[in-house]
């Protein structure tokens, strides 16, 4: 099986290459890329940078170029439940926008305001995440071009949203993906609470959270079938 994994943070690659062999690396449209085998499988492993332009030019690069089964979609979010600690994780059923307004053009063929995931694959998400006993909730992820760290601004979002948690790439993968009719799974660990204390928390526990978010990747894709 040919995986495409995006994320947003150097700090999952770094930690993702310790479970492949055979890696080299190239670079597409601007962005480097890093082909590898992980078990059965062949991987390639891809920081976009922060936001939605860099995530969906990356998507839509590595999808063209290398034409995968699957794309995984890896990175932390800032927490938006009550029942979810920081170092949890969120499986996204369907991605939207937080800071994009369509409701008065849904109608549109070309618009859509939210992107589903893989059915099948949620559920392999599901077993991994309960065997690493990591707590988790599945449902919406809610992305944006802002680093959410105020609790109105984040009750809003939810408000709006009923997300779950905040990011700022995952929709615009998943707007990708559907575009290109691709399977998709996204899972977001939380790294801090999206309110007045997120900017320090983040920063504390970036490295720690980007690692296990890495470690899900690469079960979920040993658990995936050839």
């Amino acid at each position: 099986m040919r995986i495409a994994v995006i994320c947003s943070l150097e700090y999952e690659i770094n930690k993702l290459r310790e479970f492949m062999d055979n890696i080299y690396d190239e670079e597409i449209a601007g962005t480097e890329v890093l082909e590898g085998v992980m078990g059965r499988h062949s991987l390639f492993l891809a920081a976009s940078g922060v936001g939605k332009v860099n995530a969906a030019a990356t998507a839509q690069a590595m999808i063209s170029e290398y034409t995968p089964d699957l794309v995984v979609n890896i990175g932390l979010a800032g927490n938006c439940t009550a029942d979810l600690p920081v170092g949890g994780a969120v499986i996204a059923t369907e991605l939207c926008y937080h800071d994009m307004d369509l409701l008065v053009m849904e109608g549109f063929k070309t618009l859509a305001s939210r992107f589903a995931t893989d059915l099948a694959i949620q559920a392999l998400a599901k077993d991994v995440l309960t065997t690493m006993n990591v707590p988790f909730r599945c449902g919406v992820v809610a992305t944006g071009d802002r680093f959410i760290n105020s609790p109105g601004l984040r009750e809003d979002i939810v408000r709006r949203t009923g997300c779950l948690c905040v990011d700022m790439d995952g929709a615009a993968v998943a707007n990708v993906c559907q575009r290109n009719s691709m399977p998709l799974v996204a899972v977001r660990v939380l790294s801090d609470d999206a309110g007045d204390t997120a900017t320090s928390d983040f920063s504390f526990g970036a490295v720690q959270y980007s690692e296990l978010a890495a470690e899900i990747v690469c079960r979920i894709c040993r658990s995936l079938y050839a």
